[in-house]
C-alpha cells in the first residue's frame, strides 16, 4: 500500500485522504503535495493515531512550522512548500457530511 500511495503523490496536484492516512516511510515526492486529511476520532478502523502519523510525516515532508486551529476544526500548518491541513471530526469510519464541500475547496485552492 506504501508503495502504490508513494506512485499516486508522484502523478497527483493534491490529496485528500477520508477516513485514512499514514506515513510513507522513505517516499520523497518529486515536488511538494498538498494534503488534507479528514478523519473521526471513533474511526474503529484507522485509529485516529494513525492518521496522525500520517499528518506528521507529510508536515515533516512539506517542511512546515507551527499548526493552528481554525474555526472549521481543522488545524493547518504555516510555512509548508505545500498545504497539510488535518480536520478530525467525532465521526467514526464513515464519509463526513461536509466532506466533499471541504474537499472540493481545497482542490480549488490548490490547482496545478
Amino acid at each position: 500500500a506504501t508503495a502504490l500511495a508513494g506512485l499516486a503523490v508522484q502523478r497527483c496536484a493534491v490529496v485528500a485522504a477520508v477516513a485514512g492516512g499514514q506515513g510513507l516511510g522513505d517516499c520523497v515526492p518529486a515536488r511538494p503535495v498538498p494534503i488534507l486529511f479528514l478523519y473521526g476520532a471513533a474511526d474503529a478502523v484507522v485509529p485516529s493515531d494513525m492518521v496522525r502519523e500520517g499528518v506528521a510525516w507529510w508536515v515533516q515532508r512539506n517542511a512546515c512550522d507551527a499548526g493552528h486551529a481554525d474555526d472549521a476544526g481543522c488545524t493547518r500548518w504555516t510555512g509548508c512548500t505545500a498545504s497539510v491541513a488535518a480536520c478530525e471530526g467525532p465521526q467514526g469510519h464513515r464519509w463526513p457530511a461536509d466532506a466533499t464541500t471541504r474537499i472540493t475547496a481545497f482542490f480549488r485552492q490548490h490547482t496545478r
